[in-house]
């Protein structure tokens, strides 16, 4: 019988409960312990961190030729009022998520049953807008960033441009990252003010590797990333001196997050066995 071994919380903020139930659907027998790993016909696991258990497992059924399916918070968590999740499959080493796995890309009928407007470019913006990471520690370079990223970006932002500097950190981070090498225009707590809002005035989102830069770039707003990778990443740029003033405003959004569309699921679509099934499951 078919084995798959999830390594992730069966309960909330996990969607354990529901990845099995799905592959229990597929004919799967199902185990959240990691005994009798020879038996073992696929991992289902949470974001590959460089150094960690996850990481360990995964790198134990790679050698093995074991499928590796990764999943983490959607690219857009939320979507009217349900949470959603990236699924796909790990490709070589990476982590398997932000775009650094793989999935069967559909048309955008998934994208367009979300109702989701993508709004015009904007031109009149104002502020430059950095979207950190928690960047406590330095996790893995391939994901995230530490303080020296902050202090970093602050200062180069403040060669290149005479903007204000708007400052937004992580909401799920205790200890604030803001840059100790000089003070933003604004710092912006989530708590205090909607995504939604503090982009009105933005002229560019800059990140690392965030899902902030989906919601920015459907609200009209172009983003430079600094990461080796991000989800959407043909839409945008890197901060350089001349993309921070003339940003990549790429004619076309729909068909980047048409396919985007089909890495990211709900519990209850997760629970149908669905996703896993067009993953070859």
């Amino acid at each position: 019988m078919r084995k798959a071994f999830i390594f992730m919380g069966p309960k909330d903020p996990y969607p354990g409960s529901s990845v099995a139930l799905g592959l229990q659907r597929l004919g799967y027998k199902t185990s959240f312990t990691s005994e009798n790993l020879n038996e073992v016909t696929a991992l289902i696991t949470w974001t590959l961190w460089r150094d960690s258990r996850r990481s360990g497992f995964a790198d134990f059924f790679s050698k093995r030729n074991i499928p590796i399916f990764c999943m983490e918070n959607g690219w857009l968590p939320d979507i009217a009022g349900r949470k959603y999740f990236q699924l796909a499959r790990r490709l070589g080493q990476g982590s398997g998520i932000n775009g650094q796995g793989s999935w069967p890309i559909g048309d955008n009928s998934r994208w367009n049953s979300w109702g989701i407007h993508i709004k015009p470019w904007r031109i009149s913006g104002e502020a430059l807008l950095v979207c950190p990471q928690r960047g406590v520690t330095p996790k893995d370079p391939l994901i995230s960033h530490g303080q020296e990223w902050a202090d970093d970006v602050f200062m180069r932002l403040r060669s290149f441009s005479d903007r204000p500097i708007w400052w937004r950190p992580h909401s799920g981070s205790a200890r604030l990252c803001v840059p100790k090498t000089g003070t933003p225009d604004r710092i912006i707590l989530a708590k205090d003010e909607d995504i939604q809002e503090t982009l009105k005035n933005v002229h560019c989102t800059v990140v690392y590797s965030t899902s902030v830069s989906n919601i920015s770039l459907i609200n009209g707003v172009p983003v430079l990333f600094e990461g080796p990778r991000l989800f959407a990443e043909k839409l945008c740029g890197r901060v350089t001196k001349e993309e921070v003033e003339h940003p990549p405003m790429p004619n076309n959004r729909t068909p980047t997050f048409g396919a985007m569309a089909w890495a990211q699921w709900n519990e209850e679509e997760l629970a149908s066995g669905e996703p896993f099934k067009r993953l070859g499951l």
